[in-house]
């Protein structure tokens, strides 16, 4: 039976995720780090008197900020994969809106364009109607 967490709701914080207690604390540290860094370069770039000229920013705190960026997008790409499921679910979540939404425009614009050319339309229908 697992143990809640003091005050009955849920599980503890040992049961909650799969990581153990040691790469629990390594993700606690590497959070106070990346706050630390964030405030340091938040404190940098903020900095009132460097406003009105540009300077760029040669601080260590900077550098460390931007890899631990880079690791972290490394750490994406390790979880993404390309498969042909994923590419279905791009292609109809993405591609195949955009696609169907432009082909109506330009029938819709079709439509009008034609309508106006010919004398389908009425002018009072034309007046202050563009696309």
């Amino acid at each position: 039976m697992a143990q809640g967490n003091g005050n009955g709701n849920g599980p503890s914080f040992d049961k909650q995720y799969w990581e153990s207690r040691i790469d629990l604390d390594k993700i606690r540290r590497r959070a106070e780090i990346h706050a630390r860094l964030k405030q340091e370069f938040l404190r940098c770039t903020h900095n009132p008197y460097n406003m009105s000229n540009f300077t760029p920013l040669e601080d260590p705190a900077t550098s460390r900020l931007t890899a631990l960026h880079e690791v972290r997008e490394e750490t994406l790409q390790k979880f993404y994969n390309h498969t042909w499921r994923n590419f279905f679910k791009f292609t109809t979540t993405g591609l195949l809106p955009v696609a169907l939404h432009y082909c109506w425009v330009t029938m819709d614009m079709d439509r009008k364009d034609f309508g106006c050319e010919n004398g389908f339309m009425p002018y009072s229908d034309r007046l202050f109607k563009h696309y």
